[in-house]
C-alpha cells in the first residue's frame, strides 16, 4: 500500500472476501476504481521448532496421540485398565499456545455465535472497525481459542479415557501465563471442572535463615472447582521445590503439607520418585527439582510413619462436604495464581481494601458462568449447587468492568429470589465480546450495585465454622470434622454440636479434650495445645467413649553422657566417637563428622530401681528422624514434633540399653564432597559438588563449598519422664 511493506494497524476502509474468486491458483477479480488495495492470503502453518508437538486445538490430532499412547497399555496390560491403572494424567501446560488449527473457523462460530471470516484482516493488523469493536473481537478470538483448547484437548482426553474404563486428571488450570494473548481470557474453573480429579500443586520455600517462608500454593482454585463441579478428590503435585537437593525431611514436609490440606487438597501426588539404578551410586541421579522420595533418600526406610500420616489426613479430608460460608463471583474468566498459605491476604485486598481482618475466618469458593447459569439455584434464601454445596451469600467482585449479561441477569434473579447478593468493585459498563447483548448491562448493574455492605452482613449474619488463632478447614457429613494447624495453646470456637474428640493423625490416637465447654449460642469452645508444626483433627460425635490424654509423668530423669555414637560405614565419618554431652554434629572438630549424612547410632544405658507404669522418652532436638530401640526392641520412629514416645513396656528393672538411630539428609555430605578431589568424593550423582563459592550458581544445580550445613544428630537433653 503506497509502497509500504508493513501494513500493520492500517485502517481498512473496505474489506472484500475473494475466497470464491480463486480459480486454478489465480484470483478472478477486478479491483474497484480508486483507493489502494492490499490482497491478503491468510493461511496457517506449524510453529517453528514445534514439528513434533501435538496440535492441541485439533480433536483428531489429540485422539491420534491418545491412541498411540494407549495402544501399548492395551497390548501389555489390558486387564489393568480401570483397576490397577485408575487414572491417566496430563501435566500442567507449559508449551506454546497456537492461534489457529484445522476447523477453528467452525469452532469459533459455534462458540461465539458469528462468522470469523470478515474479521480475519484484524488478526493481520488491519483496523476494520471501531477500537471498541476491534477489542471485543480480539477478546472473542482469544476466548474461542482457549475454549477450543479446553474442549479439543482436555475434554477429548477425558472422553477417550472414560471409553477405556479409566478416569482422567490433569493440571489443566495452570499455573498459566496470564497475559491476554495467552490465557488471559480463559475460565480456569471450567478447565478444571472437566477432570475426574482436578489437580494443582504446591512448592516448598524453606530457608533456615528465613523461617517466615511458607511456600507457594496453587490449590484454592482447584478446590473451588472440585466443590462447584461435584468432584470429591482435590489432587496436588506435592512437595515440589528447587532448594538444595536432598535437603528436605518429613517433619519439614509436614509443615508444608498441612497448609496444603488447609487449602483443600486431599490427594497428594509425590514429586518425585526418580528411577536411579544401583550403577549410578548414592544418592544417584535426580530430576532438577524435588523433593526426592526414592529408595536412595537417607530416611527412606523410616518414612512409613510419615506416609501413614498423609494417608490418614487425606482419608479424613474426604469425609462429607467442605463447609464454605459464601460464594465469590469474579466475572467471565476467573483465575487465581500462586499465593502464600494465607489465601485471604492475597485475595481480599479487593474486598473492601482492608484485607484479611475484615472477613477472616470465613471460607468461600469461587463460582463461574457455567455453574452459575446451569447448576445453581436459590432455595430458602441459600445458593445451592447441583454438586451439593450450599452458600449463604454471593459476593460479586469483578476482575474487569466487562461481564456477560446472561450471568449478570442470573445474579439479579438470585437476588430477587431472596439470596443476599453484594457487589463491590468494577461496576460493569459493557460485555467483553461482540457476540453478546451489550444494551442490558447498565440497567442490570444499577439494580445490583446498590451499596449493600457485605462486611456488615458478614459480621451479623455469617458465623464462621471455626474461630481462633489456628488455621482450619471444616467438613460436614453426619458429623462435623475440623482439621487445624498451628502451634501453642489456644482457645478455639467451633460452630458444631455434639461431643468433641481429638484425632491425632501422627500416631492414629484418639482422646477427649481436657478443657471444653458449650457456649450460650450453642457453639463449642475447646482449649487446644499443639506442638511446633502441629496439627489435629477435631471430630464431633453424638456419643464418645474417649477419655482425656494423660498428663506428662511427674518424675524426670536426664539420660546423661557419655554417649557412644557410631556412624554408618562408607560415609566419611569415623566408626565411633564419644560425646559427653549432645551437641549438633556440625559443630564437631572432625571433618567427616561435621559433614556426615546417613544413620548415626547413639547408645547409652538407663538404670531403673523399679519398672515404671508410665515412661516417656523426650528429646530437645532431633535432626531429622529417630528410630528408638530399648533392650534391642524397636519402640518407635519419631519423625515430627514433639519428638517423644512411650517406652514403658520395653523397660526392665536394672540396666536397660537405649539405642537411638538418628538419620539426617544427604546435604551435609554433598557439601563435604565439594572440598574433595573427584577420586575422594563419597557421593556419586548427576548433581554437581563444586569446589567454588555459591556466587551465581543456582542452588538446584548442585552444592558449593560455602553452602551452610544443616543441623545434624541429637542436641540438648534426652529425658525419661516416668511414674
Amino acid at each position: 500500500i503506497n509502497g509500504e511493506s508493513n501494513a500493520l494497524f492500517r485502517k481498512a476502509l473496505s474489506v472484500v472476501d475473494l475466497s470464491d474468486r480463486i480459480r486454478e491458483g489465480k484470483i478472478n477479480w477486478k479491483a474497484p476504481e480508486g483507493g489502494n488495495w492490499c490482497i491478503l492470503q491468510i493461511s496457517y502453518t506449524l510453529l517453528k521448532g514445534r514439528d513434533y508437538d501435538v496440535d492441541i486445538l485439533d480433536k483428531n490430532a489429540v485422539t491420534a496421540h491418545y491412541n498411540r499412547f494407549i495402544k501399548e497399555f492395551k497390548k501389555r496390560f489390558p486387564q489393568a485398565l480401570g483397576k490397577t491403572i485408575s487414572h491417566f494424567y496430563n501435566v500442567s501446560w507449559e508449551g506454546s499456545v497456537p492461534t489457529w488449527s484445522h476447523g477453528f473457523d467452525a469452532f469459533f462460530k459455534k462458540d461465539r455465535g458469528y462468522d470469523i471470516r470478515k474479521w480475519l484482516p484484524a488478526l493481520c493488523g488491519f483496523k476494520i472497525s471501531s477500537d471498541e469493536e476491534y477489542d471485543r473481537f480480539i477478546t472473542d478470538f482469544r476466548r474461542a481459542r482457549n475454549n477450543c483448547f479446553r474442549e479439543n484437548l482436555y475434554k477429548t482426553l477425558g472422553d477417550l479415557a472414560h471409553s477405556d474404563g479409566v478416569k482422567w486428571h490433569s493440571e489443566s488450570g495452570g499455573p498459566w501465563v496470564r497475559k491476554p494473548q495467552v490465557f488471559g481470557e480463559a475460565d480456569q474453573l471450567s478447565f478444571l471442572g472437566l477432570n475426574d480429579m482436578p489437580q494443582g500443586e504446591f512448592w516448598e520455600d524453606f530457608d533456615y535463615d528465613d523461617p517466615k517462608k511458607e511456600g507457594r500454593y496453587l490449590i484454592r482454585p482447584i478446590a473451588s472447582a472440585a466443590r462447584i463441579y461435584g468432584k470429591k478428590l482435590v489432587a496436588q503435585e506435592a512437595f515440589t521445590h528447587m532448594q538444595g537437593h536432598w535437603s528436605m525431611y518429613p517433619s519439614l514436609l509436614k509443615f508444608f503439607g498441612d497448609k496444603s490440606f488447609i487449602l483443600g487438597a486431599n490427594f497428594s501426588i509425590l514429586h518425585t520418585f526418580t528411577s536411579s539404578p544401583d550403577k549410578y551410586g548414592l544418592p544417584g541421579i535426580e530430576y532438577f527439582s524435588g523433593t526426592h522420595f526414592n529408595r536412595n533418600v537417607t530416611w527412606h526406610k523410616q518414612s512409613a510413619e510419615f506416609i501413614r500420616y498423609i494417608a490418614r489426613c487425606q482419608y479424613m479430608l474426604r469425609y462429607g462436604n467442605p463447609r464454605s460460608d459464601f460464594c465469590l463471583y469474579e466475572g467471565d474468566v476467573p483465575y487465581d495464581h500462586w499465593y502464600g498459605q494465607n489465601y485471604w491476604n492475597g485475595k481480599i485486598h479487593r474486598m473492601g481494601k482492608k484485607g484479611a481482618d475484615k472477613f477472616y475466618p470465613l471460607k468461600f469458593d469461587t463460582i463461574n458462568n457455567e455453574i452459575l447459569l446451569g447448576a445453581a439455584r436459590v432455595e430458602n434464601g441459600l445458593l445451592k449447587l447441583d454438586s451439593g454445596m450450599t452458600y449463604k451469600a454471593l459476593y460479586v467482585d469483578l476482575l474487569s468492568d466487562k461481564v456477560s449479561p446472561a450471568a449478570l441477569k442470573r445474579i439479579l434473579e438470585f437476588k430477587k429470589a431472596g439470596l443476599p447478593v453484594f457487589c463491590n468493585n468494577n461496576k460493569p459498563t459493557s460485555c467483553a465480546g461482540l457476540g453478546e447483548n451489550n444494551e442490558a448491562i447498565a440497567d442490570i448493574a444499577d439494580n445490583l450495585w446498590d451499596g449493600a455492605d457485605f462486611g456488615k452482613f458478614a459480621k451479623e449474619k455469617l458465623t464462621p465454622s471455626c474461630e481462633g488463632d489456628f488455621e482450619y478447614i471444616a467438613r460436614r457429613g453426619e458429623n462435623d470434622l475440623f482439621f487445624l494447624v498451628g502451634q501453642g495453646r489456644k482457645k478455639i470456637i467451633f460452630d458444631a454440636k455434639g461431643i468433641p474428640e481429638l484425632w491425632n493423625a501422627v500416631d492414629g490416637s484418639r482422646c477427649a479434650p481436657d478443657k471444653w465447654r458449650r457456649l450460650d449460642d450453642g457453639r463449642t469452645e475447646i482449649e487446644l495445645s499443639l506442638p511446633k508444626h502441629g496439627s489435629i483433627f477435631v471430630v464431633f460425635a453424638d456419643k464418645s467413649r474417649a477419655t482425656p490424654a494423660l498428663p506428662a509423668p511427674k518424675n524426670s530423669m536426664e539420660i546423661c553422657g557419655p554417649w557412644s555414637v557410631s556412624f554408618q560405614k562408607g560415609r566419611g565419618a569415623p566408626d565411633k566417637i564419644i560425646m559427653d554431652s549432645l551437641v549438633d554434629l556440625t559443630k564437631h572438630g572432625d571433618f567427616g563428622v561435621r559433614h556426615f549424612s546417613g544413620e548415626a547410632s547413639y547408645s547409652n544405658t538407663i538404670k531403673l530401681d523399679a519398672i515404671p507404669s508410665r515412661a516417656e522418652l523426650t528429646f530437645d532436638e532431633v535432626n531429622n528422624l529417630a528410630e528408638i530401640y530399648v533392650n534391642g526392641e524397636k519402640a518407635a520412629i519419631l519423625w515430627t514434633y514433639p519428638f517423644k514416645c512411650d517406652i514403658a513396656k520395653y523397660l526392665k528393672k536394672g540396666s536397660n540399653t537405649l539405642e537411638i538411630k538418628v538419620v539426617n539428609t544427604w546435604r551435609n555430605r554433598l557439601i563435604g564432597d565439594c572440598h574433595m578431589p573427584p577420586d575422594k568424593k563419597i557421593t556419586k550423582s548427576n548433581v554437581r559438588t563444586r569446589n567454588c563459592k555459591r556466587d551465581k550458581q543456582t542452588i538446584f544445580s548442585g552444592y558449593c563449598i560455602d553452602d551452610p550445613l544443616y543441623p545434624s544428630g541429637l542436641a540438648g537433653k534426652v529425658k525419661l519422664l516416668y511414674e
